[in-house]
């Protein structure tokens, strides 16, 4: 009886020390996560106030084609009618935009590969919708 005791109380202490260190482990794994959110959300603000910035350097008539087609999502044909100007002018407009934009935000590719990694990662491996 006093053997069973005894075991008991070693299972038990175990047990706790067990638990504590799951405890710790995933404390810090939440102050880690909460950590790279807060670092995530600030490199999002930074990267829309970048965009912002390098779609508004970009001239007038460029400028006005980009936000018409990416912003209000306006075919082509739409914008040139508006604008009264030839489809073929908006599509080599819209193509330089693209090229000066690529150029002034080629820094941050690494983020879009790491968001784009994680993004179907999520959707491949946990089901995220």
């Amino acid at each position: 009886m006093y053997k069973i005791i005894i075991n008991t109380c070693y299972d038990l202490l175990r047990h706790e020390k067990i638990k504590n260190q799951h405890e710790r482990y995933f404390l810090q794994n939440r102050l880690a996560n909460e950590t790279m959110e807060d670092i995530n959300v600030c490199e999002l603000k930074q990267v829309k106030s970048d965009i912002a910035k390098a779609v508004a350097e970009l001239p007038e008539q460029m400028r006005k084609i980009f936000v018409m087609s990416r912003y209000e999502g306006l075919k082509y044909s739409e914008i040139a009618d508006k604008l009264s100007i030839s489809v073929k002018t908006v599509e080599t407009q819209m193509g330089r935009a693209l090229v000066k934009l690529r150029e002034k935000l080629e820094s941050y590719l690494p983020f879009w590969v790491i968001l784009l990694f994680t993004t179907v990662a999520a959707k491949l491996f946990f089901n995220v919708e």
